[in-house]
């Protein structure tokens, strides 16, 4: 938590005159995180409703405080590291692990603007894989999508492989390198998951075409699983695909089968 923010703005508050949240307030303040020794003695307040406040006045030594946290309230990563809370903020910046054919992985990095490098020339295609097995095992995966999905040989050779780390693909940094392609296939779990991060995509990247990539044998492979689904599962996978097309059909299968796919099964052939 970036305790500087918080009190701050319930600082404001108190020096307009207006009401605060009075027992929230004395709960952030004796956070441990904050080491304070602060009680109700410590203000002079006047009830106005329920538990909104109006603050009247409080102790000089403990406004001090107050307003050193907030002068010294971290703004990045780095600077919020220094008080043990650099969890509460973005890395500054991202990477993402890319494949060219079977070749070993390469690091794709971006800075706090989208810039990336290396830049990825010759590709006008890219595929998509949520699963880390699926991306180290890529001798296995690439001849499975090339065989078992609707793909053709072409988009195939002009295709660059794209490690998701789950939802990380779609951090915003990641924009402008992904929208560079021509044809987005994903390559994720046949499941609740793996519909939610082509959503967040489709969100982060409105113009471009995605193609939810699954064996011709879905529905076959779906029915042999013999757990089901969850029902918030399948309930979610319904309502994510009545609003992206493009998830429509699977979304259906996962519906009408009550079950869900992990793409690692796809390297068990």
């Amino acid at each position: 938590m970036n305790y500087g923010k918080q009190i701050e703005k319930y600082l404001v508050k108190i020096d307009e005159g207006k009401a605060i949240a009075y027992s929230q307030f004395l709960l952030l303040l004796t956070s441990s995180e904050l080491n304070l020794d602060v009680s109700n003695k410590d203000f002079e307040v006047r009830k106005l409703s329920g538990n909104a406040y109006r603050v009247i006045s409080i102790a000089p030594w403990l406004r001090d405080e107050l307003d050193k946290i907030v002068a010294e309230a971290p703004v990045d990563r780095n600077s919020a590291a220094r008080q043990n809370n650099s969890h509460a903020y973005s890395v500054n910046g991202s990477m993402l692990l890319v494949r060219e054919g079977a070749s070993n992985p390469k690091v794709v990095m971006f800075d706090t603007d989208g810039k990336f490098s290396p830049e990825s020339k010759g590709y006008t295609h890219a595929l998509l894989v949520e699963n880390r097995q699926n991306f180290i095992s890529i001798d296995k995966t690439i001849p499975f999508v090339a065989e078992h999905c609707d793909i053709s040989d072409t988009d195939m050779r002009s295709m660059l492989t794209v490690f998701t780390e789950g939802n990380a693909i779609s951090n915003f940094l990641h924009k402008p390198f992904l929208s560079q392609f021509k044809t987005l296939f994903l390559l994720l779990d046949v499941d609740a998951g793996g519909l939610q991060i082509t959503s967040n995509l489709i969100t982060l990247l409105p113009d471009s075409h995605f193609v939810f990539l699954a064996p011709m044998n879905i529905r076959e492979r779906l029915e042999s699983v013999r757990a089901p689904a969850k029902t918030e599962a399948v309930e979610k996978a319904i309502r994510l695909g009545r609003k992206h097309p493009q998830l429509t059909h699977i979304a259906q299968l996962i519906y009408d089968t009550k079950r869900e796919l992990e793409q690692e099964s796809y390297l068990d052939e």
